[in-house]
């Protein structure tokens, strides 16, 4: 009896919803377990069946679905892990949002899914952030007409099987995979493209994304491919040979920030209607060699910053611009942040060129007559088509690695080679500027060092957080950018590691740092996961407290007024070790804090709370040396509290406490080992 009567109580909620209304706030708090809903259409008895098994986390459909889709019950979506389909289940005409934002879910299995008649799939797993792989092998999309954000926000996903579209009514798939921060490689092949017009955000931020299938891909209808792959950071390659771009009129930022691409054939694309191309190859740090001549330029209202942050771009053909273009829009190459940029082709529409533009010199000659310095009052004068290059070396990077300096820092050590050209003030003011790729922006000048036998060198240290993050390092003389390179921390590990016989020494000390980092963005961002394959997130702040009210020990206190809280470790360019101090009579102006015999000044915080820095930013051979730290009221010098205590010390206790988060746990058991082995590697 229970469930015919639930059986006529949701098919009548069923039947106002149908009609456009909202489904009572009742109707999801049933305490359903076994779900059948009938439906009355205008002609004939729909029924179908949406089932949720509390025990396995399995959502399960069935049955023949109305023209609309149904609210699935919010219960189901906070706690389904998996969702199935019966054979033969028939989905609805609109699906749109049908499984958005199913906060666990992990699988989709619908090989018996019929989506024959469904139009609608727009947003149908959008910010499922826990999916990790679909099954659709079995079932064609053969009606749709949008797939819009159907995948949108699924940030951990991984794979997408047999995903087919044969309609040829679809027209737009923008944002399909846009926010798939975790997918490697996608398939678009079995998609019938031919009338869809907007690609926009189609693969927008898969930050891993590293194989993409766009053969058979049919952009013939395309108007919009505005940041199609912006932020595909791991993309390397991608083939456009297919691309038909005639009736394309966005291509804005379409590969904005893909700083893996190396190369980039644009030889198919017509862009005789495109508008806007500012940003399109903006950010793509790795590209060195770049051709925009098929490109049609006259007729683009906006290109300005169209190869903006091209760091490592060599060479460019430029030829088809002007410089009408240029002056009557207002655009610009932006040169001055393509780094390492020693060849320009520019054709008869350019007269004149401004050599400090280049960044990299003054020094440059027709590639017709390679000796003779073209530049005059900073000028180039242009007749016809020319190519110039840069004709001087004052300076380059060598090698690179990372060393663990005397002080035991870990950081990106770089060998530089100066000419016995350079005076000797040109060599002692030469520095190299360290940027963070995007999203870090750290910043820093440092000046070159020598080493015993007098060579040139540059180390920076290295934050936990910046291990996979690509520093853009520009050697600087004479005001001059004479040399870039692009390098980060795991570059350098990948190759140690991918060699454990010639590198046997170095073997546990990298892959001791690379799990450290990995522990400490994972406590900082929980979708973290692979340590070894995932990029390592950017948006952490600079010092982060990992536990602030670890109290592991006692200290001797002669004091009334004031007590130890306890310490933490902060994660900064060192480490900081940082204690606590409760004061319960007067403030902590009527108390004196010496940090191994030196005064400091506590920062005073709410509730009574204050603390002092005992270790700042420290190696990782100065974590097992404990800080001497005396606390005494001015008024009565006789009476104070004393301890010692160092960042291992805090590192070994708090392993012993249960109840200790899990995530800090593993930054301080991962630091402990970080250490071990740096101490271990320099008494090899």
């Amino acid at each position: 009896m229970r469930n015919k009567l639930l059986k006529k109580t949701v098919a009548a909620v069923m039947a106002l919803a149908f009609i456009g209304s909202a489904a009572p706030a009742g109707f999801s708090g049933l305490p359903m377990s076994d779900l059948s809903i009938t439906a009355n259409a205008e002609d004939e008895t729909k029924e179908y069946s949406i089932d949720f098994n509390e025990d396995t986390g399995v959502l399960h459909l069935s049955g023949v679905f109305p023209q609309y889709a149904p609210g699935i019950p919010s219960e189901y979506k906070e706690k389904a892990t998996k969702l199935t389909c019966a054979s033969g289940t028939v989905f609805p005409e609109y699906a749109y949002g049908m499984f958005s934002s199913c906060k666990k879910l992990k699988t989709v299995d619908l090989t018996g899914a019929d989506f024959s008649r469904t139009q609608n799939a727009g947003s149908l797993f959008s910010s499922c952030q826990k999916l990790e792989s679909v099954d659709l092998s079995k079932t064609d999309f053969s009606a749709v007409t949008t797939m819009e954000n159907m995948f949108n926000g699924c940030m951990s996903l991984k794979s997408i099987t047999g995903l087919k579209a044969s309609s040829p009514e679809l027209t737009s798939l923008y944002g399909l995979f846009a926010d798939c921060t975790e997918l490697r490689s996608a398939d678009v092949s079995s998609l019938n493209t031919s009338n869809v017009t907007i690609f926009s955000l189609m693969f927008y931020s898969c930050n891993r994304l590293e194989n993409v299938n766009l053969k058979n891909l049919d952009t013939s209808s395309a108007m919009t491919f505005n940041q199609m792959f912006a932020y595909c950071y791991a993309l390397t390659s991608i083939d456009l040979s297919g691309f038909k771009t005639s009736s394309v009129k966005d291509m804005y930022h379409m590969f904005l920030s893909c700083n893996s691409l190396v190369s980039i054939d644009l030889s198919s694309f017509d862009t005789s209607n495109v508008g806007r191309m500012e940003g399109m190859f903006s950010g793509c740090e790795s590209l060195k060699k770049l051709d925009l001549t098929p490109l049609e330029v006259d007729s683009c209202q906006s290109f300005k910053d169209i190869i903006s942050s091209c760091h490592s771009l060599e060479e460019l053909d430029a030829s088809n611009f002007n410089e009408k273009t240029l002056d009557s829009t207002g655009n610009e190459l932006s040169l001055s942040v393509c780094y390492s940029l020693s060849k320009i082709k520019v054709g008869s529409g350019i007269h004149t060129i401004k050599a400090d533009s280049f960044n990299r010199g003054t020094f440059w000659a027709n590639e017709k007559d390679p000796g003779t310095n073209v530049v005059t009052d900073n000028i180039i004068n242009n007749s016809g088509e020319n190519t110039y290059i840069l004709n001087e070396d004052k300076g380059h990077f060598k090698s690179a690695g990372i060393e663990i300096d005397k002080n035991g820092t870990i950081g990106l050590r770089l060998s530089v080679d100066l000419p016995d050209t350079l005076t000797e003030e040109e060599k002692s003011s030469a520095y190299a500027m360290f940027i963070t790729d995007v999203g870090t922006g750290r910043y820093a000048d440092l000046p070159l060092r020598q080493d015993a036998d007098g060579n040139y060198y540059v180390l920076q240290p290295t934050l936990a957080k910046e291990m996979a993050c690509s520093y853009i390092i520009c050697l600087k003389v004479g005001g001059d950018t004479v040399d870039t390179v692009r390098y980060s921390v795991r570059q350098y590990a990948d190759q140690i590691l991918a060699d454990p016989v010639k590198y046997a020494k170095e073997q546990d000390l990298i892959r001791a740092m690379l799990v450290y980092g990995g522990a400490v963005q994972r406590h900082f961002n929980f979708d973290i996961k692979d340590t070894w394959t995932s990029f390592i997130d950017r948006g952490i702040s600079y010092s982060k407290t990992v536990v602030n009210d670890a109290n592991y020990f006692t200290a001797p206190n002669d004091l009334s007024g004031l007590s130890y809280e306890g310490s933490s470790i902060v994660l900064g360019s060192g480490v900081v070790q940082r204690h606590y101090f409760k004061l319960t009579d007067g403030a902590a102006e009527d108390y004196t804090f010496m940090v191994d015999g030196k005064s400091v000044t506590p920062t005073e915080k709410e509730d009574g709370l204050c603390y002092v820095d005992a270790v700042k930013n420290a190696s990782m051979m100065k974590l097992y040396t404990p800080s001497e730290i005396s606390v005494y009221k001015k008024s009565d010098t006789s009476k104070k509290m004393e301890f010692k205590y160092s960042v291992m010390d805090y590192v070994r206790l708090s392993k012993r406490v249960s109840g200790y988060s899990d995530t800090a746990a593993d930054v301080v058991r991962t630091l402990s080992w970080l250490a071990d082995e740096a101490k271990a590697y320099t008494t090899k």
